[in-house]
């Protein structure tokens, strides 16, 4: 069965993912480790309808999923994919760029390198920061923060060394060798 969802209809599932009781959200997400606005909109599109297929679905139109997709793009930078989209693969993959070219264009011009590998590291550029850093803490073992979109990813080791490895690849080109 189909749902077809308005505008309306979206901002209802919205609001209903927001403001669910905590018990009803306790199980663990693959939206886990997005902040605020995406957070919302990966429930909604990879658990809520279904988009990605992989229950069965979709649960709604096309365009519904477009939407979301389209408004996803806005709340966690361009390019983002949702991470029920992000192909399965036998290989670690870093879940917080699609490749070294979105680095750059979360970042702009590099301004400033600085790494402890395998602690933390950290590009600056002109746009924004991108740092990878090891946290025992509440969004998971590492985390990827891309500053200039206010995002938090929560990040399991093999991710984060793959993170890790996308970063000193792209500051070897920009800043040599650290």
């Amino acid at each position: 069965m189909r749902i077809f969802l308005g505008q309306r209809g979206l901002v209802l599932l919205l609001l209903v993912v927001f403001f669910m009781p905590a018990t009803a959200r306790a199980k663990e997400s693959i939206c886990d480790g997005l902040k605020r606005a995406a957070h919302g909109l990966c429930v909604a599109y990879c658990e809520g309808l279904d988009c990605d297929g992989s229950a069965g679905g979709p649960n709604a139109s096309l365009t519904a999923c477009d939407r979301l997709w389209t408004r996803y793009e806005k709340a966690a930078g361009p390019g983002a994919v949702f991470p029920c989209e992000v192909p399965a693969s036998s290989e670690p993959v870093c879940p917080c760029w699609l490749d070294e070219e979105q680095i750059f264009e979360i970042m702009g011009d590099p301004v400033l390198c600085d790494a402890q590998f395998p602690e933390f590291f950290t590009l600056q550029g002109t746009k924004g920061i991108v740092h990878v850093t090891q946290e025992k803490g509440a969004t998971g073992p590492y985390r990827c923060e891309l500053q200039d979109q206010d995002s938090v990813i929560g990040i399991e080791e093999p991710e984060a060394m793959a993170c890790l490895a996308d970063l000193a690849q792209v500051s070897g080109e920009l800043c040599g060798s650290n």
